[in-house]
């Protein structure tokens, strides 16, 4: 499934999803995105690609589907890694966007890391 129609259909949920999560919330989620580790108020992790050109493609497509959704990560690119932090601003700590992000994050990395 192309995975921004498959954001746009989780745009509802998401708006629903808001409020700041407990740290029992946060531990019990955690497992769910079991790449991803909670550092202070992120749910972090860093992809790895062949080459900056994959890198590249993976954080402009992060960028688009973070736009289309209106949830933003924090972004460092360093030649082939891609570390992504998500954060709800409006929930003041993580929230069960950022665990959604981090899933739809994890799709499309599978797809680009798969060519």
């Amino acid at each position: 499934m192309d995975t921004r129609i498959e954001v746009y259909g989780i745009v509802y949920r998401l708006l629903l999803m808001a409020h700041k999560l407990t740290c029992a919330e946060v531990d019990a989620l955690l497992p769910t995105v079991s790449k991803w580790s909670r550092r202070d108020h992120l749910l972090e992790r860093t992809f790895v690609f062949v080459n900056f050109i994959e890198a590249m493609r993976f954080a402009n497509e992060i960028a688009n589907t973070a736009e289309d959704v209106q949830h933003h990560p924090d972004m460092l690119i360093t030649y082939n890694r891609v570390t992504l932090g998500y954060s709800t601003h409006d929930a003041q700590g993580l929230s069960a966007k950022d665990f959604e992000a981090a899933r739809v994050a994890d799709g499309i990395y599978q797809r680009i890391a798969a060519h």
